[in-house]
């Protein structure tokens, strides 16, 4: 079990890691840092999100959550239910149902929006399930789900945050090789975790 359990402890065990008093002031950047580093290198399935929003008739475009990360599905509640596929942004503009007015089918992501074809030709709840970015971590906010399920891995990121202070100090490398080893396990966890060793069966309908 971690003995770090609050940003407070991490802070504490990374300056004990580092073992330099003058960088003390720095050990807040390295943990915000080692955060984003970990925003790029990881989907971590307990930071799965489920929101509905409202998709406004003639209105093509819905703005993307302030926490999203990832898009893992996205869907209209209708009856039945209707998929909606993504298309890189080049295929979507040279997608002909651009310029029509109807049920969506596609989306893509724009800056900070997701762009839908057809243009809705009424209201609709879209539903969309993507992974978050955890909230950063700070004196006000003690822990997140970095801290509670990956917290070597935010460690190690943190110290090799520090390399620029370092030079070449030989830790260095043990570091970045125990959060690629830790990366590394960790995905395949979450990767069994979503599609579980289990015999196939047939569904009679």
């Amino acid at each position: 079990m971690a003995v770090f359990k609050s940003y407070s402890d991490l802070k504490t065990q990374v300056a004990n890691y580092l073992a330099r008093q003058d960088l003390t002031d720095k050990i807040p950047t390295f943990i915000e840092m080692a955060e984003i580093r970990l925003n790029r290198d990881l989907r971590l399935r307990q930071t799965l999100q489920n929101s509905i929003y409202k998709m406004v008739a003639r209105t093509k475009e819905v703005p993307a959550p302030s926490d999203f990360l990832e898009m893992k599905d996205q869907h209209l509640n209708t009856q039945p239910i209707t998929n909606l596929g993504f298309q890189s942004t080049s295929s979507f503009f040279r997608n002909g149902l651009v310029n029509t007015i109807g049920k969506p089918k596609f989306y893509t992501q724009v800056a900070q929006n997701f762009t839908y074809a057809p243009t809705p030709d009424s209201d609709y709840e879209v539903e969309m399930t993507y992974y978050k970015k955890p909230t950063l971590m700070s004196d006000t906010n003690p822990s997140n789900e970095y801290l509670i399920y990956c917290p070597d891995l935010l460690l190690y990121a943190a110290l090799a945050e520090a390399a620029p202070y370092l030079m070449d100090d030989a830790r260095l490398a043990t570091w970045q090789l125990l959060y690629d080893r830790g990366l590394a396990s960790l995905t395949k966890s979450n990767e069994e975790s979503e599609y579980p060793a289990q015999p196939l069966a047939v569904q009679l309908i």
